[in-house]
C-alpha cells in the first residue's frame, strides 16, 4: 500500500499506531573511541549511524522491533550521511533472506525502498578494470532503505557500554541500576526461559550466558556450514541473542582459502576459518559484561565452557557436512575428524566449497566401473603377497604416485606405504569417481593432486555405518550442503540491474534463495558453478572495502 511504502521509507505519520515517545531512535554502543569527529566531544559518540528504529509489533506471541537501515542522520554517524545506497541494500536484502532459508538464525528483511529519481549518495568504488583491493573511483548512487527485522538488535557492545560505566571507579548508583536494567531487558527479549520465578538477577545471568554460549556456538557453525563469513564480527556487531546481523562486509566463500574475508579490513581475526575465535572474543567481551553481578570466578567458568561448546559444535557441523551422525561412536567421529582435516587441506587446491560438498552427494552414489589393467596415480589396487605387512593382503589401496626407488607410494587402510608393483592388483582406475566432483574445481589438479583426491573419496565412502544405505546418507548431506547460496558475482548482477530500473534479477534471485537446498534444474547451469573468470579477482567482486 501507499501507506506501507511511506511508513518504510522513513514517513512515520503514516501508521500512527506506531508512534510513541520512544520511536525513532538510534543507540549508542560501546566501540572504538572516537573524539576527534564525536558529536558530544567526550568520545562516546560511537553507535548507530544509519540505523533507526521506528516501532515494535506483536504477532504470534513474538515481539519483532523494526530497524530502518539508511534512513539518514543520527547523533552516531560521526560525520557521515546515514544513507545506505542500492548496491548495498539489494545484498543485505537478499543475503539475509537466503539465511533465513538456509536455516541459520537471522536478522530479516521486510522491504527495500529505493530513492527513484530522487536522492542520491557518493561512494567510494571500483572500476571495471580495477583488480586492487582500494577503490579507484567515486560513483553516485541511488540511495535505498531496508527495513531489518528482528525480536531484537542488542549486541553485546550496547551491554558492555552499561558495564563499563558501571564498572568505573566514578561509577554512581544509577549507573549501577542502569546496568542491571540493560540486563533485565535482554533477559525479558532474547532469553525469556532463563527468567524463573522467584530467582535472583546473578542466577538468572548465568543461565542467560550458559544460553548465549548455545546460541553463538550454534550461529558460527551455521556460517561455516553454508560458507558464509561475516567479514567484521566485532562486539557491536554481535547480537546477544545469537544472530546474524549488519550484512555490510559479508561474503560466500567461493573459491575455499581459509583466510577468506571480503572486506580489505577484515585481517586474519575476521577470516572464515576464524570465526569460531572471534564469536568467542564477543562472548568474552559480553561475560566481563557481566562482572558488576557476577564473580570473576563464575565468569572464568563460563568462557570455558563457552569454548568447549564451541569447538564441539564446530567439529559436529564437519562431520555432518560429510554425512556423519552425532550418535556415532567415538572411534567414527575421530575418524571423520580425520577425514575433515584431510579434506581441507586438500580444497586449499583450487576447490569451490560449496560446490564440493554439494558434489560429494553423487561421488557417493557412484559405482566405479571403469576398470584398469595398469597401475596409474589413482589406480584402486588390492594389496597382494605382502610377506613384511601379510595382514594388509587383500585390502585396497589407491595409487598416488610412482617413486624413484621403483615403487608406488600407495594410500592403504594403514597409511600410506611404498610398494613394489607386484604386490598391487589394479582394479578401477578411478576416474569416473572424480569426474563427480571435477566440477567443483577453478583450476585441474595436476595427476598427483587428482590422485590424493581419489584416495580421499574412496577412504570417506569405506566409513560407513553398517545398515545405513548410501542414497540416505546422499540425501541427508543434501539438507546441509545447499546448492545455491548469495554468491558476490550473482548479487552484482542483481544490483547492476537494479540500478538501470530492472529488479528482475533480484526477484529471481530472492525465489532461488527461498529454496536453496533444492536441485530447481532450471537455474543448475546459470548459478551453480565457479564464479565466471570475467568476475574473478575483481575488486568489488571478490573483494571490497
Amino acid at each position: 500500500t501507499d501507506a506501507f511504502k511511506a511508513f518504510f521509507s522513513g514517513d512515520q505519520t503514516q501508521v500512527p499506531e506506531l508512534k510513541s515517545w520512544c520511536t525513532p531512535y538510534a543507540l549508542a554502543i560501546m566501540g572504538q573511541r572516537m573524539v576527534s569527529n564525536c558529536p558530544f566531544g567526550n568520545g562516546n559518540g560511537y553507535g548507530d549511524g544509519r540505523a533507526i528504529s521506528v516501532g515494535e509489533l506483536m504477532t504470534h506471541g513474538q515481539r519483532y522491533e523494526l530497524q530502518l537501515k539508511g534512513a539518514g542522520r543520527t547523533p552516531f554517524c560521526r560525520g557521515g550521511d546515514g544513507r545506505a545506497v542500492l548496491r548495498s541494500s539489494v545484498r543485505e536484502f537478499l543475503a539475509s533472506e537466503a539465511m533465513y532459508h538456509l536455516g541459520v538464525d537471522t536478522t530479516r528483511a521486510l522491504s527495500l525502498v529505493v530513492s527513484d529519481g530522487g536522492e542520491m549518495a557518493e561512494r567510494p568504488w571500483y572500476s571495471d578494470g580495477n583488480r586492487d583491493r582500494d577503490p579507484d573511483m567515486m560513483v553516485h548512487e541511488p540511495c535505498a532503505i531496508t527495513c531489518r527485522v528482528a525480536p531484537s538488535f542488542l549486541r553485546v557492545g550496547h551491554v558492555d557500554l552499561f558495564a563499563r560505566r558501571a564498572t568505573a571507579s566514578s561509577a554512581t548508583a544509577e549507573q549501577l541500576r542502569e546496568h542491571e536494567l540493560m540486563l533485565e531487558h535482554a533477559l525479558f527479549r532474547e532469553y525469556p526461559e532463563c527468567s524463573a520465578s522467584g530467582s535472583s538477577l546473578p542466577e538468572r545471568a548465568t543461565a542467560m550466558m550458559r544460553q548465549v554460549s548455545k546460541r553463538f556456538a550454534r550461529l558460527i557453525s551455521g556460517w561455516l556450514r553454508v560458507g558464509f563469513c561475516q567479514g567484521n564480527f566485532n562486539a557491536d556487531n554481535c547480537l546477544v541473542g545469537g544472530r546474524t546481523m549488519d550484512y555490510g562486509p559479508f561474503g560466500w566463500i567461493e573459491r575455499y582459502d581459509p583466510s577468506f574475508a571480503k572486506w580489505v579490513g577484515s585481517s586474519m581475526h575476521f577470516a572464515f576459518v576464524n570465526q569460531p575465535q572471534a564469536a568467542l572474543a564477543n562472548y568474552t567481551t559480553l561475560a566481563r559484561s557481566m562482572q558488576p553481578v557476577l564473580t570473576v570466578e563464575t565468569l572464568q567458568e563460563l568462557v570455558q565452557e563457552a569454548r568447549e561448546e564451541m569447538m564441539q559444535s564446530v567439529a559436529a557441523m564437519w562431520r555432518s557436512k560429510l554425512g556423519f551422525e552425532e550418535d556415532d561412536s567415538e572411534e567414527v567421529k575421530a575418524q571423520a575428524n580425520a577425514l575433515w582435516k584431510q579434506l581441507e587441506s586438500l580444497m586449499r587446491f583450487s576447490a569451490d566449497f560449496v560446490m564440493l560438498f554439494r558434489l560429494l552427494s553423487d561421488a557417493l552414489l557412484l559405482e566405479e566401473t571403469d576398470t584398469v589393467s595398469e597401475l596409474q596415480p589413482g589406480s584402486m589396487v588390492r594389496l597382494c603377497d605382502l610377506k613384511s605387512a601379510a595382514e594388509l593382503n587383500g585390502s585396497y589401496g589407491t595409487c598416488l604416485n610412482f617413486v624413484s626407488s621403483g615403487r608406488w607410494a600407495v594410500a592403504t587402510e594403514d597409511g600410506d606405504k611404498s610398494l613394489k608393483p607386484e604386490n598391487l592388483e589394479p582394479l578401477q582406475s578411478g576416474q569416473s569417481l572424480f569426474a563427480a566432483i571435477a566440477p567443483a574445481f577453478y583450476d585441474a589438479p595436476n595427476v598427483e593432486v587428482k590422485a590424493k583426491w581419489i584416495a580421499w573419496l574412496r577412504r570417506w565412502k569405506r566409513l560407513r555405518l553398517p545398515g545405513v544405505t548410501p542414497s540416505a546418507v546422499a540425501e541427508k548431506m543434501k539438507m546441509l550442503n545447499p546448492k545455491y547460496v548469495p554468491r558476490e558475482w550473482m548479487l552484482v548482477e542483481a544490483y547492476d540491474a537494479a540500478s538501470r530500473g530492472d529488479y528482475s534479477i533480484t526477484h529471481n534471485l530472492f525465489q532461488l534463495f527461498r529454496r536453496p537446498y533444492d536441485e530447481q534444474p532450471e537455474s543448475h547451469e546459470k548459478y551453480f558453478r565457479c564464479t565466471p573468470p570475467k568476475y574473478r579477482g575483481k575488486g568489488g567482486v571478490e573483494i571490497m572495502t
